[in-house]
């Protein structure tokens, strides 16, 4: 019996290794940080659909679907230079739009793709980077542009690490990552979209 318990750990030693795993485990959660991990997954899908967006766009344009505007009357249209957006700025959650002419773009894009991409927060807000009142919560939404046979294609982030993505795209406005067919002069800075 004296064998057995010299073997046996006792309960301050047992104490002592769990302490040191339980502050191990709080270092690596606030060293992943698993919230900002969701921001980027979702800002890799925002960029991602962006491109899809692109290919979209650039094949409308190539078999003549877009010429000047997009289709007027969609849902979402934003006032300015011709554009429509992927939702308001409302809690109202929608679900994954259709590649018929119903879709948030406005035209049938079944020949290039099953459905529209939109944001995948689409209804939910988020505090998303480079706003003008930094903090507060937006609705993210996609928007796209079009002036004559030139496009421009918006997505916004969330994460902090995608500043420089916002900001080295290339375009005009460091509120949004930006593609575009064309000179980026679509949008309208002054109203902080």
């Amino acid at each position: 019996m004296k064998k057995l318990l010299e073997k046996a750990f006792t309960l301050v030693e047992l104490l002592i290794v769990i302490g040191i795993i339980g502050i191990l485990a709080v270092i690596l959660l606030v060293t992943l940080n698993p919230a900002e991990a969701q921001r980027k997954a979702r800002d890799a899908k925002r960029i991602k659909d962006a491109g899809t967006l692109q290919v979209i766009m650039e094949q409308a344009v190539a078999d003549n679907l877009i010429n000047g505007s997009i289709a007027a009357g969609t849902a979402g249209t934003i006032t300015g230079p011709t554009g429509v957006n992927s939702g308001a700025k409302v809690s109202a959650r929608k679900t994954q739009d259709v590649c018929t002419s119903a879709n948030w773009l406005g035209f049938d894009i079944c020949a290039y793709a099953k459905s529209t991409p939109m944001d995948p927060l689409n209804g939910y807000e988020a505090t998303l980077v480079n706003l003008t009142t930094a903090g507060t919560p937006e609705y993210p939404i996609y928007r796209v542009r079009v002036v004559g046979i030139d496009y421009e294609i918006n997505v916004r982030q969330e994460s902090t690490g995608n500043v420089t993505r916002l900001t080295g795209d290339g375009g005009d406005a460091d509120k949004w990552f930006e593609i575009a067919s064309g000179p980026f002069t679509y949008l309208d800075n002054t109203k902080g979209y």
